[in-house]
């Protein structure tokens, strides 16, 4: 049987989760391939997840489009987070996406901090930050001549090269089955020339990760966790006082059985 506080952390969750779905308008669900995956690290959402658990946790993946079509998009990305000391833990995220003949590589080196709230009802507080960088270039020796131009791009030279650099930050408040994640990410304004006056100086968008984990029959070894995922971004040109805002929203359902978990993804358009 379940306790009256954990039935009210449940309505309360049902609630916000009904909310959601209410208000979510009709748009082009792009997120990350990263995110298409909540169930499998929390570590690629939020950085406050680094070190969460005793062991080390190592992830892989890689997405190819277009199967059989030269220069079709290609992204390999590596995670990798463990504890150290007793409450802290860091992390590291290694990416290579490739596109046609634009490349982009980058790495994510995370810390975080958590703090037991209450060591008996099971609550804790994590805060942890993210340093990015982020590397682009076009390959311009690949670059050929047709018909339709016969002139290569005079103003594309030098590969185009530029690297950023960029922070993310986030809390994480866990109790019991809920756990409830605030992220902002890109907290810095883009350093861009003068002259590309449709550029975007800022990218900060902000994340909100939750879920409510409810256990199965007892002894089954069964858990069923319910999880979603909003992310709002505002991209401002100063020079050209254009803003522009956007929200996504992810919702997946997970059964655990043991180490082996399905996951359903229910996607608000």
């Amino acid at each position: 049987m379940f306790s009256s506080k954990e039935i009210q952390m449940k309505k309360i969750f049902i609630y916000l989760f009904l909310t959601v779905i209410a208000n979510a308008y009709s748009q082009e669900l792009n997120l990350p391939v990263f995110t298409q995956h909540l169930a499998e690290n929390d570590f690629v959402i939020s950085p406050t997840y680094a070190g969460i658990g005793d062991n080390l946790r190592l992830r892989a993946n890689g997405l190819t489009q277009w199967v059989g079509i030269k220069d079709a998009p290609d992204n390999q990305s590596l995670y990798a987070d463990f504890r150290i000391a007793d409450r802290s833990g860091v992390g590291v995220s290694l990416y290579n996406d490739r596109n046609g003949y634009t490349i982009q590589t980058g790495a994510k080196f995370s810390f975080a901090h958590h703090l037991i709230l209450d060591y008996y009802s099971k609550q804790y507080l994590s805060f942890g930050i993210s340093f990015n960088i982020n590397n682009f270039r076009i390959d311009v020796d690949k670059f050929n001549t047709t018909i339709e131009n016969p002139v290569i791009d005079p103003f594309v030279t030098d590969d185009r090269k530029t690297s950023n650099q960029n922070f993310d930050v986030g809390a994480l408040y866990r109790n019991h089955g809920f756990f409830l994640s605030f992220n902002a990410n890109n907290v810095l304004a883009k350093q861009i020339e003068d002259f590309r006056a449709l550029e975007p100086n800022l990218l900060l968008n902000y994340q909100i990760y939750s879920g409510y984990t409810f256990e199965g029959p007892k002894k089954s070894g069964i858990e069923f966790e319910l999880q979603f995922f909003i992310k709002c971004s505002q991209v401002i040109n100063v020079l050209q006082l254009i803003s522009t805002s956007k929200c996504v929203s992810l919702v997946e359902m997970k059964t655990i059985i043991g180490p082996v978990f399905h996951t359903v993804f229910l996607t608000i358009n």
